[in-house]
This record gives C-alpha cells, sequence and structure tokens, in this order.
C-alpha cells in the first residue's frame, strides 16, 4: 500500500485484508477475525516517533462494522515497544485515544456507519484532544510516543493479542504537527486535489491559475468582465451538496461574491463561479456541506490585479515583466501577465498595472527583484548580451570575453531593495572564486556579502541569509574555472523590493556629450525611482528619442553645440535636465573642440605630433584613446599583460578605441626583437571587442599569436596613424 506523501512511508499488507469502496475511492476491509493476521504494517521511521513535548495529528475514516465490547486496535504505534500511541474502540465502545500513561476517552461509537476521527496532540500546549465527526470530545495531558516499533492499521503488534479491529478503514493520515480544529473539520470531507482559477482570455482561451494547494498565490488577473472568475475544485471522489461562499480572510466585508456553483459528470470538478470581485483583498473561498462526510474546506484566493510577480505588491517590477512579454497572442507561460484577458499583452495592459502602482496587500513577500531589470557587465561574447541573465529564459545567458580575469555583471534593481537571497544559475564556463557584491552607486564602493571560493561545477548555486539593502547587485568574477569566459544562464536576486515610483525621477545621465558628424550617435537617458517613459525637446535633426527605452540617436551632419531639455517620467511625475551636444567632426573637429582658436593655427600645440601636456603622449594618440589633449594620460594608456593558453604565455594588450574615429588606423604589432614588428592575421588576433557604457568608445583585448618563454622574447603595441 503506497504513501500519498512524499515521506516514503509504504505499507504492506498482511493476512485478511482487502479493498473495498469507501468514502474516497477504495478503503481497507479488516476482517478482525481473532488472532488471525489481518492488518497493514509500517516500518518505523523518527518522523513518525514523537516526545511529550512533540506534536502530531493521526485521523481516519472509520467504518465498524461490528461493536464486540473487546479492545480493537484501528491506528496502533510500536505498541510491542516502548511508548506508543494510537486510535481504538475500547471495551466499553468507546472511541479512545490511547497512550502509555493511560487513554483519552471520547463517546460511545456506533456500528455499520462511517465516523471521522482524529486524535491530536499538541506538545506546546501539553494537551492531547479526540475529535469525533469535527467535534472536540475529550481531552488530557500529552504523553510521549517515541518507540521504535512499527505502525499497524487494524491490529496491534502484541503476539497472542492482536485486538483486532472489524471493519473498514479510509482516508489515514499523519501529520507531524498539531491541527488546528478548523482543520480537522476540513479533513472530513474528499480533499481537494487542485484548485485553479480560470478565466477566459480572448481567442486565447482558458487559463488557470493554481491556488491549491499553493496556498497564497495572487490573481494578477483583472478579467474581460472585471471580477469575475471561475473556481475549479478538482476532489479526489464524487461530491455533492457543495455551499460555496466568499469571505476576506480578515474579516472586512468581502466586494463580490459566488454567483453558481456546478458540476461535471463524474462529480468530482466542482466549478464556484465569482462575480463583481473588488481588486485588493485577501479572501477566502469557504466550502460546506461536502458530501460524503459533511466536510468543510477553506480555500485562500487573494486579488491583486497587475501583480504578476506575486509579492503583494504593484510597482516597476511587474510593469517591467509585462513590458517585456508582450505579444499578440499568451500561451501557458504568459497568460497571467495579459492582466486585462483580451489574450494579448500590449500597451493597455502595461497601463493597467501603471494605473495600480503602490496597490498592495500584507504582508509584501520575496520575488525575483532582478527580471528584466537594466544589466551592466565588464565585457560580453558576440550575442551573450548581458539582459541574457535576467530574461526568465534559461536558453539566454551572459558569456563574458574568454580568457580573462576579473570579469564582473551587475543589475539595477531601480531602488534600494531588501536583498535576502542571490541564485546563480551557471553555463559550464563557471566562475571558480568570485563574490556577491551590493552597493547603491556603482561608481564607488562594492561591499562584499558573499565570497565562494574553489567552486568547480555548472548548475544553479543558492546563497541565502544575505540580509543586505541596496540598489545594485554584482557578481565580480576573480577567476575562471577554465579557459573560456563567465556565464550565466540565470542570475535571481530575491528579496523584498522598494516602491522607487513614490517619487518622481532625477535625470542622472552624463548631461555634456560628444558627437561626431556623420556617424553614429547614441545616448541613454537614465534616471532614479525607476521611469516608465523618457522624451526629449530640442534634439537637433534626424536625432530623435525612443519613449520606451529612452535611447537617443541618429548621425548628426554638422559640427556645432546643440543643448535639449531631456525628460525621464513615471507614475509620480517627471525630472528634467539639459544635455548638450557637441558635434565634432574627426580630428579637426576634435582638435577645435580642445584648442583655442589661436592654438588651432599652431601646430606645435595643437598638431597630430604635439604633446602640450608634456607627458610623451601625441595628440594623434590621445584622439585614438579618448584622452584629453591638455591632462597628463598615462592612466589611458594600453595595458599590456600575459594570458596563459595550454601552459604556454601569451602577451595581451588591451586598449580603448574610439568607435566614430574613421580617419584613423589602429595596428596592434608585435615584434621578437624591438627592430622587426608584426601585424595582421599572422601576427595577433582579437580577442574580444567589448561596447563601452559611453556609447562612443569600445574596449579592444588583442593577443600575440607566438608564446613568450625565456628563449623566445616577445613585445607588443599599439600604433595608431592617419592618412
Amino acid at each position: 500500500m503506497s504513501d500519498a506523501t512524499a515521506y516514503g512511508h509504504t505499507g504492506t499488507v498482511n493476512g485478511e485484508t482487502d479493498f473495498e469502496y469507501a468514502v474516497v475511492n477504495n478503503g481497507l476491509n479488516l476482517h478482525g477475525t481473532g488472532q488471525f493476521p489481518s492488518y497493514i504494517s509500517v516500518a518505523n521511521a523518527s518522523d513518525l516517533q514523537y516526545t511529550a513535548s512533540q506534536s502530531f495529528t493521526v485521523s481516519a475514516w472509520v467504518y465498524p462494522s461490528a461493536l464486540r465490547s473487546s479492545e480493537e486496535a484501528i491506528v496502533a504505534k510500536s505498541r510491542d515497544q516502548g511508548n506508543y500511541y494510537g486510535l481504538w474502540i475500547d471495551a466499553s465502545n468507546r472511541w479512545v485515544f490511547r497512550g502509555p500513561a493511560g487513554d483519552v476517552v471520547g463517546p460511545t461509537a456506533i456500528g455499520s456507519t462511517w465516523t471521522h476521527v482524529t486524535i491530536v496532540q499538541n506538545g506546546s500546549a501539553n494537551m492531547r484532544t479526540i475529535y469525533v465527526n469535527g467535534l472536540a470530545s475529550g481531552s488530557g495531558a500529552a504523553q510521549a510516543g517515541d518507540g521504535a516499533g512499527p505502525l499497524w492499521i487494524g491490529q496491534q503488534n502484541v503476539s497472542g493479542n492482536l485486538e483486532s479491529f472489524p471493519g473498514i478503514v479510509d482516508e489515514i493520515r499523519v501529520y507531524n504537527r498539531a491541527l488546528a480544529a478548523s482543520e480537522v473539520t476540513n479533513q472530513m470531507g474528499p480533499p481537494v486535489l487542485k484548485g485553479s482559477s480560470t478565466v477566459l482570455q480572448g481567442s486565447a482561451g482558458n487559463y488557470g491559475l493554481i491556488i491549491w494547494p499553493a496556498s497564497g498565490k495572487i490573481e494578477p488577473r483583472k478579467g474581460a468582465t472585471p471580477g469575475q472568475y471561475n473556481l475549479t475544485l478538482n476532489f479526489s471522489a464524487p461530491v455533492s451538496g457543495v455551499t460555496a461562499t466568499l469571505r476576506r480572510q480578515d474579516g472586512l466585508t468581502e466586494v463580490g461574491g459566488v454567483t453558481g456553483v456546478s458540476y461535471d459528470s463524474t462529480g468530482k470538478i466542482v466549478t464556484v463561479t465569482l462575480s463583481g470581485v473588488g481588486n485588493a483583498q485577501p479572501l477566502s473561498l469557504h466550502l460546506s456541506n461536502i458530501y460524503p462526510g459533511n466536510g468543510t474546506l477553506d480555500l485562500p484566493f487573494n486579488v491583486l490585479w497587475g501583480d504578476v510577480n506575486g509579492d503583494n505588491i504593484v510597482n516597476n517590477l511587474d510593469l517591467s515583466i509585462v513590458q517585456n512579454t508582450h505579444t499578440t497572442l499568451v500561451n501557458g507561460s504568459t497568460a497571467f501577465y495579459d492582466v486585462n484577458c483580451d489574450g494579448a499583452i500590449n500597451a493597455s495592459d502595461d497601463s493597467l498595472v501603471t494605473s495600480a502602482f503602490h496597490t498592495g496587500l500584507a504582508p509584501q513577500t520575496d520575488t525575483n527583484l532582478a527580471i528584466f531589470q537594466p544589466p551592466t557587465a565588464l565585457s560580453y561574447n558576440g550575442t551573450d548580451v548581458p539582459a541574457g541573465a535576467f530574461d526568465q529564459s534559461l536558453i539566454t545567458r551572459w558569456d563574458s570575453a574568454h580568457g580573462i580575469d576579473p570579469e564582473w555583471i551587475y543589475v539595477n534593481l531601480g531602488a534600494i531593495c531588501s536583498i535576502h537571497t542571490v541564485i546563480l544559475n551557471w553555463e559550464n564556463a563557471a566562475g571558480q572564486n568570485y563574490n556577491i557584491d551590493v552597493t547603491n552607486d556603482p561608481s564607488t564602493t562594492w561591499n562584499i556579502v558573499k565570497q565562494v571560493t574553489g567552486n568547480s561545477t555548472s548548475g544553479i548555486k543558492t546563497y541565502p541569509n544575505l540580509n543586505a539593502s541596496a540598489q545594485y547587485v554584482r557578481m565580480y568574477g576573480i577567476t575562471r574555472d577554465g579557459p573560456y569566459g563567465y556565464s550565466l544562464y540565470d542570475f535571481q536576486v530575491i528579496g523584498l523590493s522598494g516602491d522607487p515610483t513614490a517619487t518622481a525621477p532625477t535625470v542622472n545621465s552624463a548631461t555634456t556629450v560628444t558627437a561626431l558628424t556623420s556617424s553614429p550617435f547614441t545616448y541613454k537617458i537614465t534616471g532614479t525611482n525607476t521611469p516608465t517613459s523618457y522624451s526629449a525637446v530640442g534634439l537637433p535633426s534626424p536625432l530623435t528619442v525612443n519613449p520606451t527605452t529612452g535611447l537617443i540617436t541618429g548621425t548628426p551632419p554638422t559640427a556645432g553645440s546643440y543643448t535639449a531639455t531631456i525628460k525621464a517620467t513615471n507614475a509620480s511625475g517627471t525630472g528634467t535636465a539639459t544635455l548638450t551636444i557637441n558635434v565634432q567632426t574627426s580630428f579637426a573637429a576634435w582638435e577645435s573642440f580642445w584648442f583655442t582658436n589661436s592654438e588651432t593655427y599652431d601646430p606645435n600645440v595643437s598638431g597630430p605630433l604635439a604633446t602640450p601636456a608634456n607627458d610623451g603622449i601625441s595628440n594623434l594618440m590621445k584622439y585614438a584613446l579618448n584622452l584629453a589633449p591638455k591632462a597628463n594620460g598615462s592612466s589611458g594608456l594600453p595595458v599590456e599583460s600575459m594570458t596563459a593558453i595550454a601552459g604556454q604565455s601569451y602577451l595581451t594588450l588591451t586598449y580603448i578605441k574610439v568607435i566614430a574615429a574613421t580617419d584613423i588606423t589602429y595596428l596592434p604589432e608585435v615584434s621578437g626583437d624591438l627592430q622587426t614588428w608584426s601585424s595582421g592575421s599572422g601576427a595577433t588576433t582579437n580577442v574580444s571587442v567589448t561596447n563601452n557604457p559611453d556609447g562612443k568608445t569600445q574596449t579592444v583585448v588583442v593577443r600575440d599569436l607566438t608564446a613568450a618563454s625565456a628563449a623566445n622574447k616577445r613585445f607588443i603595441r599599439l600604433k595608431v596613424t592617419k592618412p
């Protein structure tokens, strides 16, 4: 006989025992013939043993086929050794909760009738109680039941004194806690295996959100007819006579109610129709008169329109999910983001979520704070961009440039949040040694909240109990576990969200930028407090702004200095700033931007080979590396390093490249003697090219193709030429 739970307490049928139709499908028919075996045995386990200070519950439907004024064991645990417990009918034909210190006595049993009996020990309250058909019928002090013998059903494990029970038992349940009185009543009807809130979503069809046994789930959909839901309940056996009422869990007056109860042809599926259900309610569907058993059940049913991530508050996190899952036809994985239930996810759903900002139910619960939030990485490889680690997909991923340490990726949560857990799902290219860092400003100090050393496997790594408070969370890779890069399928930040839309945004992107004529220009408006839209007034034609992303793009036609008002908006208001765009024309434009009119006529000051900062770096090189000509530029020069590959060391050079500097040539060169220099595909290879956040430069990493050794000296340099 199998255990319906995951605990694995499988029973063994012994002797004259068979199965017969009972309250819920089949039950155990026990012959109860004197000293002949007729029982189910379950092996001892530690989770079936309880001290006097521990709690447990045993419940069963019992049908005595005869009352014989004899001791009859229905459920008996460890009767052969140590402290025992169980349910009996005693010699006075009474239901009793038996233990080594005596019985807790209930009422007289009734023969040939189904009776629901529950025995409960509440260790913390030092109380034992016996319930008969849902009513507390006797009580006494808690006792130890920690004997190491097996659990028998239908007889007791005492040789020569089996105390056999004649009749049928069904739905035997053992809990390692004390059920409350209301929960005891809930055991009396056939159990609900699954409960779903089902809504018709346009041409996409019906989709059900499971609300039972996953209690506490949020129904985020408003419905095509607002507040109308079908709660579909799957019972384990046919039922009838069900009465359903809608209540609020907090005792306040509910908005909405039950308008119908219907059954399918099997009697196992009951549909309760709700209408007029108002938003932001912690509800409970109360079922009573469930026949057979006259049972009751309360199913939590929480409604919060727009709370698609289920954390009991509607804010920018919900909006990000909805905006990033727009589709013309929902499916099983996206249906619950279709707030208006028209079968599509679009701007109408965005609007419903935005209008519900700050609405919530208590208490707020943990959620993944990082879904679709803006990420930044030191580098990425090909199409495996940083966003691939935050898009709810295990197909996409972030992959850093290969062969480089350190590397990092961080996510902007949009507001200061309470961070409890970080979950990383590594691809085969995993980090071996890395930190989890947090900060409120990524341009300043990061604080380490978790150090990981010696990781050697891919897959999911969970780091709980971080108890941090921050807006930005970073994985800082120190050492790779292999020759490639750092690669994450998923980067989750679990915790409680802040409410960044409670105040208007402040624009915090750069207010002075440089552009080049006839070259593509990109700039992103950013702001605090999670903007939901962006705009700009006064941009030089043909520059335009994307109202959803804040990206300003286009190709400036003529040189000059332009100003525009840029705006970031959320539900609480709009923040503005003045943006100055200095449009230059190649080296000549760069020269005129940095030098006075008289200096541009002096090649010893502004010419390509001049060094006005007296740091030995020419103007042409500073133009190529995006450096200011009159400031010392030594900190911005290319950086050489060594990269180990297959036991060999190779010279590597990292430098900055200006994307729009198409009037010059960047030429990495290598040499073995400082006399003869080589370049091109036979001499060097590109390791990575990473677009930098400023939108106008790239970080380029190149490597010598010839290994360096004590006997084989190697040199590497960057040569910049201008026709």
